[in-house]
């Protein structure tokens, strides 16, 4: 394929006070058709596409019993060329806004995605991203999240390196500010090892006052 491109969609998704979905017919197979079993699963078709861009989409979602919404307005996603084992430069954004509960959050991401459908591998290198804005009881959120990850989640693996998380914003009426670093950790399922993996928090205010850091070395 040579390019997937999608500009202005907008998507609503609502749930009744029933518990259905005005989306549910989609899914479900053709009147008088009933689904049939596969007898073997099929293996994912090799992904082969220049390019996926996706420019001022909207999506929204209102809980009818709850009375919860969520909106996600201008998401934007871009990628280079999207090919098993192909490192791609990718970009997104996006506005999210919410009630029950309140929220306002800005995000963006760079970085460069390695995907491969069929080892049911993924990679993310030079990541990017930041968050900022308000949700529930945080307010003043500025997130910002470096670094590299990788997983092989059917071998149970998982690797990250320069990964680094930093927050700061206030709580209720106290401020935090939360920082987590793992510069090399690979984790398999006999074993785990890595420089090690340091945190840190502090929460002061009126209510609460925390100042606590934690260090995990790296095991073998």
């Amino acid at each position: 394929m040579d390019a997937f491109s999608i500009v202005g969609f907008k998507g609503n998704v609502v749930r009744a006070k029933d518990g259905s979905l005005n989306v549910a017919d989609l899914a479900a197979p053709p009147a008088g058709r009933p689904e049939t079993p596969h007898a073997e699963e099929q293996a994912p078709p090799k992904v082969r596409i220049a390019e996926v861009r996706i420019e001022h989409a909207q999506l929204a979602y209102r809980d009818e019993k709850t009375g919860q919404e969520l909106r996600v307005n201008e998401l934007n996603l871009k990628t280079g060329r999207l090919e098993d084992d192909m490192p791609s430069d990718i970009s997104f954004s996006a506005h999210v806004t919410g009630k029950r509960p309140d929220s306002d959050l800005r995000a963006q991401l760079t970085g460069t995605a390695n995907l491969n459908l069929v080892k049911r591998t993924f990679a993310l290198a030079r990541l990017d991203g930041k968050v900022s804005g308000s949700a529930a009881a945080v307010q003043g959120l500025d997130a910002r999240i470096t670094g590299s990850l990788a997983a092989n989640p059917d071998r149970g693996e998982f690797k990250a390196s320069e990964f680094n998380v930093a927050a700061r914003g206030v709580y209720e009426k106290d401020a935090f500010s939360v920082v987590l670093a793992a510069p090399q950790l690979a984790i398999t399922p006999g074993k785990a090892g890595g420089a090690a993996v340091t945190a840190e928090l502090k929460v002061k205010g009126p209510s609460r006052n925390v100042d606590a850091r934690f260090r995990l070395e790296g095991v073998e």
